[in-house]
C-alpha cells in the first residue's frame, strides 16, 4: 500500500502537473511559429502537442492537422515542404513543386519572414510570462516583503562586510531592490562576485562592498543547487509584507519589468557559467 500511496503521490504531485505546465509552454511557443508562418505565407500541415503515434486531432478548412500524439514532452509546426518534424526540408519534394507551392513552404519565404517566423515562438512565451504575471498583480496585487534586514547570520558576508538588523537595502550594483525577492535573486546568481551595496541605517545612506558565499540548497526536488547567499534573513510582518494593489497599466509594467529581471538573471547565470564563476552541472 506504501508503494501505491508513493506511486499515485509522484504522479499526481510531480509528472501530472509538470505534463500540463510543459504542455501549456508548448502550445503557446508553437502557436507562435503558427501565427507568424501563417501570416507570412507559409503554409502549416501539422500542429502537434506531442511526439510519436496521434492520439487525436482534426484537420481545419485551411489543411492543418491538430493533434495530440502520445509522447507529451514537446509539440512542434511542420510547413509545408518539411520532410519531417525537424523542419528538415524535403529537397526533392520541394524541386517538384510549381513556383507558387514553393513560396508557401519555409525554404522558400524571405529570410526575413523565416526569422520572424523562427522568433516567434520564444517571443510568444515571453509575452505568455508577461500576461500571467499582470493578470495576478493585477488580480491579487504585488507581495512585497520590503529588503529590511531582521538578523544577520554569523561570520557571513554581510557579518563581515558589517550589515546590522534594521538596514534597508536600497540597491545593489546601482539597481533598485524593491524588495527582499529581488535582493535574493540578484545575489543568487552571483557567488564569488563582489557586491556593492547602497543601505539606508538611521536615516543615512551608507555604502558596503561584499562578495556572496556559495552556498547548498535544496531545489524542491530533492537536488542541491549551488547559489550566492550574503547571509541576511527578512522578516515578514505587518510592517515589512503586503500586497501592493495595482490598477491594469501598473500591472502591465510591472509584468514586463518582472519578466526582464527573470530573463536578465538567467542570462547572467549562463554567463557566469562561461566565466568559470556557476557550474554547469546547476543547469
Amino acid at each position: 500500500m506504501d508503494l501505491l500511496a508513493n506511486i499515485y503521490s509522484i504522479v499526481v504531485g510531480t509528472i501530472l502537473p509538470f505534463i500540463i505546465v510543459l504542455t501549456i509552454v508548448v502550445f503557446v511557443h508553437e502557436m507562435g511559429h503558427y501565427l507568424v508562418g501563417r501570416w507570412c505565407g507559409i503554409r502549416i500541415v501539422t500542429f502537434s502537442i506531442g511526439f510519436g503515434k496521434e492520439l487525436a486531432g482534426f484537420t481545419d478548412r485551411n489543411g492543418t492537422r491538430w493533434k495530440l500524439s502520445a509522447i507529451p514532452l514537446g509539440g512542434y509546426v511542420k510547413f509545408f515542404g518539411d520532410e519531417n518534424a525537424a523542419s528538415f526540408p524535403d529537397e526533392d519534394k520541394i524541386a517538384e513543386m510549381s513556383p507558387s507551392e514553393q513560396s508557401q513552404t519555409f525554404q522558400g519565404a524571405s529570410l526575413g519572414r523565416r526569422a520572424a517566423t523562427v522568433a516567434a515562438g520564444p517571443i510568444a512565451n515571453s509575452v505568455r510570462a508577461v500576461l500571467i504575471f499582470t493578470a495576478l498583480y493585477a488580480y491579487f496585487g504585488k507581495p512585497v516583503l520590503d529588503p529590511v534586514v531582521a538578523s544577520v547570520q554569523p561570520a557571513s558576508a554581510a557579518a563581515e562586510a558589517g550589515l546590522e538588523p534594521g538596514d534597508r537595502i536600497l540597491e545593489v550594483d546601482g539597481k533598485t531592490i524593491g524588495s527582499f525577492d529581488d535582493l535574493r535573486i540578484y545575489v543568487s546568481t552571483r557567488p564569488g562576485v563582489e557586491l556593492r551595496l547602497i543601505v539606508e541605517r538611521d536615516g543615512r545612506n551608507r555604502e558596503f562592498m561584499l562578495v556572496p558565499k556559495r552556498a547548498e540548497v535544496d531545489n524542491g526536488f530533492g537536488d542541491k543547487i549551488e547559489v550566492g547567499q550574503i547571509g541576511v534573513v527578512a522578516s515578514a510582518n505587518e510592517d515589512t509584507f503586503r500586497y501592493e494593489k495595482m490598477g491594469p497599466l501598473e500591472a502591465l509594467a510591472e509584468g514586463v519589468g518582472q519578466s526582464y529581471f527573470i530573463i536578465s538573471q538567467t542570462v547572467q547565470y549562463f554567463k557566469n557559467i562561461i566565466i568559470g564563476r556557476a557550474r554547469p552541472d546547476q543547469i
